[in-house]
């Protein structure tokens, strides 16, 4: 040990090697964010010639963390594309912030009212912490007209099916503690449970809408089957009773009969295609031969069903008539349509497209023509066949 009582002060050299620095290149300037990605807030904009330190660089190394005095943590992030870099190549890697969780039109115990007009759907929102990256299913709510934007009304959440009065919003849950199909009274924001079973999916309203059907294929040979149940909130599990009607998935409930129509095979796992059946399960019927047929969704007055089916290769739309069983095909782009959902008027039906390359809401006239764009879903749907679309009364 050295004794330092009478050693002489020792002044450290100062570093040659000077402060990181960039300089703006986009003419019209660029957007400094809360973190490395256009999901990110904008704190402001730099113009063009704007001189600033950098004082780290993303993990991706896209993105430049400049010293902003005036921000709440005291730096923001620049798209490395548009800065000119100076003595960069050994500044500190900043981990990735994770992102602002959005506020969610419906929570618990704050009631919200579905406008009219409105389609509502489920995509996924993908959160990133460093290096982590999560995918998360929500639910939104949007005009049916076109431009309009999405608001998000329930997280952890997706599939959604509004009751015929509007009083109720079912899902499938995807929240840890509540798995299985949720809902939300949406005038108080009660949280309700309805099944659980993390397998139990699809929900939709009996017309009087006293009780859901909904598929699972929770049993131990993993095959669909679809159940009925009343929709009250099932606190206890004792309380979670079912009607299991046999093997399908994707069901929807006649607007005016005691009749579901599913997709789904006999009894024997062959003729697949849609069926239709009792409430009870029996009396089964095939509707359409197609292996490939699913979510149907039938028109307010039952005249006919709209589904999306790959039978020419392609997920597409298709409408089939419930009189004589004769198809017809709505869409036919090289992008895949699917999930469709029947306007309460039977006039329009609105669908999930990747026309152009980004996913989007679309509509189209229920006899076929030319689409609408509504608007756009922000980011990728991975998992897009799980996610719903309902148009509600």
């Amino acid at each position: 040990m050295v004794d330092t009582a009478d050693a002489p002060a020792v002044d450290l050299a100062e570093t040659s090697t000077p402060a990181a620095t960039g300089v703006v290149t986009a003419p019209l300037g660029v957007n400094v964010r809360t973190g490395p990605g256009t999901q990110y807030a904008i704190l402001g904009i730099a113009p063009l010639g704007t001189e600033g330190e950098i004082v780290g660089v993303s993990e991706d190394g896209d993105w430049w963390v400049a010293s902003v005095p005036a921000a709440p943590d005291g730096i923001g992030w620049v798209a490395a594309a548009y800065v000119a870099a100076t003595g960069a190549d050994d500044v500190p890697v900043f981990p990735t912030p994770p992102l602002p969780e959005p506020p969610a039109a419906v929570d618990a115990g704050t009631g919200y009212a579905v406008a009219q007009n409105t389609i509502l759907l489920s995509a996924s929102r993908v959160v990133q912490e460093g290096n982590r990256v999560y995918e998360l299913e929500d639910i939104y709510t949007v005009d049916a007209t076109p431009g309009s934007q999405l608001e998000l009304v329930a997280r952890n959440a997706m599939q959604p099916a509004l009751s015929p009065d509007r009083a109720t919003l079912a899902y499938r849950s995807m929240q840890a503690d509540m798995l299985g199909i949720g809902g939300y009274d949406v005038a108080t924001g009660q949280r309700l449970r309805f099944s659980g079973f993390v397998e139990d999916s699809s929900p939709r309203w009996s017309p009087s809408g006293g009780q859901i059907v909904f598929a699972s294929n929770r049993q131990g040979d993993r095959r669909w089957r679809v159940y009925i149940t009343d929709a009250v909130n099932k606190v206890n599990p004792n309380d979670m009773n079912y009607v299991e009607l046999g093997f399908g998935k994707d069901p929807d409930w006649h607007p005016s009969q005691d009749l579901i129509i599913v997709k789904g095979c006999d009894d024997q796992g062959q003729n697949c295609g849609m069926y239709t059946m009792s409430l009870d399960g029996s009396g089964r019927t095939q509707f359409t031969d197609n292996a490939t047929d699913a979510m149907p969704r039938y028109f307010p007055d039952g005249s006919a069903v709209v589904f999306m089916s790959e039978r020419d290769g392609n997920w597409d739309l298709y409408r089939a008539s419930t009189a004589d069983g004769a198809v017809t095909r709505l869409t036919d782009d090289p992008a895949p349509d699917g999930l469709p959902a029947v306007s309460p008027d039977g006039q329009q039906i609105a669908f999930i497209s990747k026309r152009g390359g980004s996913w989007g809401v679309w509509t189209l006239p229920a006899a076929g023509g030319a689409v609408t764009q509504v608007a756009t879903i922000p980011g990728e749907l991975p998992s897009w066949l799980l996610q719903a679309v309902d148009w509600p009364k």
